[in-house]
């Protein structure tokens, strides 16, 4: 089965990084290998959110868990262990958010 990847119609990818690109494309396998048919974003740099937020310079995704077959925990822990430390999963009530923050260690 192929995951299907839409972006809510008020999204812009345009100022994405490659680091979130990579995330989406890990989720997307996990999305498959979990029978879900579709991977739905509904923020990128779009939207509001905190005046510090990783969104606003491209480096956070909001994923919809509405519409989700799975249990979205399932989803969102399949995900943040599938990546490196450098990327926050967290469940929200209506979405996964997702971003890109290294942790620096002098």
């Amino acid at each position: 089965m192929n995951t299907l990847l839409k972006l809510k119609h008020s999204v812009n990818p345009s100022q994405i990084k490659p680091e979130i690109n990579l995330a989406i494309t890990v989720a997307l396998s996990i999305w498959c290998r979990q029978s879900e048919p579709v991977l739905t974003i509904t923020s990128i740099a779009d939207s509001k959110h905190g005046p510090a937020s990783l969104h606003y310079v491209g480096y956070a995704v909001d994923i919809r868990i509405r519409e989700l077959h799975n249990n979205p925990k399932l989803l969102s822990d399949a995900l943040r262990d599938s990546l490196v430390d450098d990327y926050d999963v967290i469940l929200e009530s209506n979405h996964i958010h997702l971003e890109y923050q290294p942790k620096w260690n002098p």
